[in-house]
């Protein structure tokens, strides 16, 4: 009887410590997800207007205009970049994505570069 209230004890201590961590998750989920970016507008926004609009709000295939520092929780392919001394390219931390904190370079893509 005692070993069936400690293990009842042990298993609700691990349900609740894992109801507060998916809560800890949900609040952190929607803090980004309110986040703001500028995306270039669609064909009803205009389709060569910049648009403020929230993370939750960002679809596959939008394009997003990003600023120095700026964070987005996503992996992107990097259309243009350039560094403040006009080199191609620039750093991205991928630390929410793969647990390195290291800079990385990213280029863009080439024919996107080519023709801007």
């Amino acid at each position: 009887m005692v070993v069936a209230i400690v293990l009842g004890a042990i298993v609700l201590i691990g349900i609740f410590k894992e109801g507060i961590t998916d809560y800890q998750r949900h609040q952190s989920d929607k803090k980004t997800n309110s986040m703001t970016v500028n995306k270039v507008g669609t064909l009803e926004d205009g389709p060569n207007r910049i648009v403020k609009t929230q993370l939750s709000n960002i679809k596959v295939g939008d394009i997003i205009v990003l600023g120095d520092k700026q964070q987005i929780p996503a992996d992107c392919i990097v259309l243009k970049a350039t560094s403040e001394n006009g080199e191609l390219g620039g750093y991205i931390q991928t630390a929410q994505l793969d647990g390195e904190r290291n800079l990385k370079p990213k280029l863009p893509v080439k024919k996107a570069q080519e023709q801007m």
